[in-house]
């Protein structure tokens, strides 16, 4: 190697390329993040060619069939990974030993650690495929120079390191000559697509079933009693905890307009039936505790006890006595009561046939007479002032009656929405559990 020039291409006629097969094992996928849609693997390259300037006779050198030297002595393809991240792209500037054989052949297996840009699509998240490109190319030399050739059509994955996160599907290679706008003569790249797809087990854990079960809680909502002030704080628990559910997806994605994710439309779909509930809830207490004076509407009357009452195979509890047929009592029957008790009705006019008598049984004097006559007048007025007063306390009593079956109707009416908004909402999470279900890609 005295007069060897490592920055001469291998070739003896200028006009051919110098052909590298090139050959890639993937070892471990160490991060991919999504958010910066980056990923961070392990991989093996392997890369051969055949040097003309480097060769020997065995049998003149003690049989030595191949020697392993630095890469810095020798020359070497320039290959780059074309979508790298940061300084790593130039693999062929790290200093690993290549083995040189007799016949010119030579093997340069590199391990390198490499980080590479990788778009996330987040449409079927978490129940996404992934693919990511590496892509492997000369920067300086054209396809006329330097010429790729694919060893194998897939990556060798006999010693990959399973990932907790993801699977590996597939990792096929295809070779591309491409033009670009700078250069007039094409450069040949080398690109591997890695198939990932994503292990549900964790989000299916941790975020799923945790919504599904919110969703769920939100129908016991509806079996609460309405005087309970717990409805709306269960409603209210239950939409701070889909939020907190919600903020932890949202670290796992990367922030795009692009499209909506499978789980973001379902915890949308979620977010909206837990807010209807509180809304419905706050709705029904109202109606529980709406003001008994005042009539209810019409339409919602119809709706109450002519539609969904019946469908629920609803009565409204009737009171066992009603308004009408309260009975009062009147000035005759009242009369018993009184302490001075008299046996004609005719003393008024004093044409009775028996004369009026005192408590001693004797007869009365027309003095006498007098008094009584007196003392019938004054008990009538009494008689007229209680019947007034007993009328009054009916009609009070009459009043509440009314008011009472007024505010039994309204919770009557709380009690029927509470069933109807049962079923509707199990319904509707039962559907958007079964339409989330559909939306799952193979």
């Amino acid at each position: 190697m005295k007069n060897y020039d490592l920055n001469a291409r291998p070739v003896l006629d200028k006009s051919k390329p110098v052909n590298i097969s090139f050959d890639l094992a993937f070892n471990q996928i160490v991060e991919l993040d999504g958010r910066r849609q980056t990923l961070r693997s392990k991989v093996w390259l392997r890369q051969f060619w055949t040097n003309p300037y480097l060769t020997w006779n065995a049998s003149d050198y003690c049989d030595i069939k191949f020697v392993i030297v630095n890469s810095k002595n020798v020359w070497k393809p320039d290959v780059v990974l074309y979508n790298s991240i940061g300084q790593e792209a130039a693999i062929y500037n790290r200093n690993y030993m290549i083995k040189i054989h007799s016949n010119g052949r030579t093997e340069w297996f590199l391990p390198a650690e490499i980080s590479s840009i990788c778009q996330i699509d987040i449409k079927n998240f978490p129940f996404d495929s992934q693919e990511c490109k590496l892509k492997f190319g000369s920067w300086a030399y054209t396809g006329a120079e330097v010429d790729l050739i694919l060893e194998k059509k897939a990556a060798d994955l006999a010693a990959f390191t399973p990932n907790g996160e993801w699977e590996m599907v597939s990792m096929p290679g295809m070779r591309h000559s491409l033009t670009y706008t700078c250069c007039p003569n094409p450069y040949v790249d080398i690109t591997y697509t890695i198939n990932l797809k994503r292990r549900v087990l964790f989000y299916l854990n941790n975020l799923i079933i945790p919504c599904i079960i919110l969703a769920a809680m939100t129908v016991l909502s509806f079996y609460l009693p309405p005087e309970s002030g717990e409805r709306v704080s269960l409603v209210i628990t239950v939409l701070l905890g889909l939020t907190v559910f919600m903020l932890l997806y949202n670290e796992s994605i990367p922030p795009t307009s692009e499209s909506m994710p499978l789980i973001g439309k379902y915890f949308f779909a979620v977010l909206v039936e837990v807010t209807s509930s509180l809304v419905i809830n706050c709705f029904i207490i109202r109606c529980y505790h709406h003001n008994p004076f005042k009539e209810m509407p019409a339409w919602f009357r119809y709706l109450i006890f002519t539609v969904f009452a019946p469908l629920l195979r609803m009565k409204f509890p009737k009171r066992t006595q009603k308004i009408e047929e309260r009975r009062r009592p009147s000035q005759v029957r009242l009369l018993p009561h009184n302490k001075h008790i008299y046996t004609t009705a005719t003393v008024a006019n004093g044409t009775g046939k028996h004369p009026p008598w005192n408590a001693n049984n004797n007869h009365l004097s027309p003095r006498g007479s007098h008094q009584s006559l007196e003392k019938v007048s004054m008990d009538d007025e009494r008689l007229d002032c209680i019947s007034q007063q007993v009328d009054i306390l009916l009609d009070h009593f009459d009043n509440e009656q009314k008011v009472d079956v007024k505010r039994d109707e309204w919770h009557f009416a709380s009690i029927v929405l509470d069933q109807i908004f049962f079923y509707v909402l199990t319904a509707t999470i039962i559907f958007s559990v079964i339409t989330f279900y559909t939306m799952i890609p193979d």
